[in-house]
């Protein structure tokens, strides 16, 4: 499989992101962070990204789009959260049938159904592991 062309780390909170970030900045590989506010490390802002809440994934497919990632990792924690607190933009809410369908079989199927939702929309989705072996 090829290489990546530009990495998109979504980043929730912890160390990993930030270790994943910096290794990308000094390998010199093209990356773009796009932060899930509150939960990401304030040291990221130090890195080129854009912000967003955990709601906003369309505007995060789009930060993520224009910034020219073709490939993303998912790092970092992400706490659960009342859904009901959630603010879900457009894109958040075109997904949400396949998020609700995932929701009650468990953490792991959730995450699958955003991961899915990603690759749907072009992005190709990498581990964090094979992130650091490419770079």
């Amino acid at each position: 499989m090829e290489r990546w062309r530009k990495l998109g780390l979504i980043a929730g909170g912890g160390e990993l992101p930030v270790l994943l970030a910096e290794h990308c900045r000094a390998s010199g590989a093209p990356y773009f962070v796009a932060r899930i506010t509150p939960f990401a490390e304030a040291a990221l802002e130090a890195h080129p990204g854009a912000g967003a809440g955990l709601g906003a994934m369309g505007a995060r497919m789009d930060a993520l789009r224009a910034a020219g990632c073709d490939a993303i990792v998912l790092i970092g924690q992400v706490p659960r959260v009342d859904p009901r607190t959630l603010q879900l933009d457009a894109g958040a809410m075109a997904m949400l049938p396949a998020l609700l369908a995932a929701a009650p079989k468990g953490d792991d199927a959730l995450l699958r159904a955003v991961l899915t939702e990603h690759e749907r929309a072009g992005f190709r989705v990498i581990g964090a592991e094979a992130a650091m072996a490419d770079l």
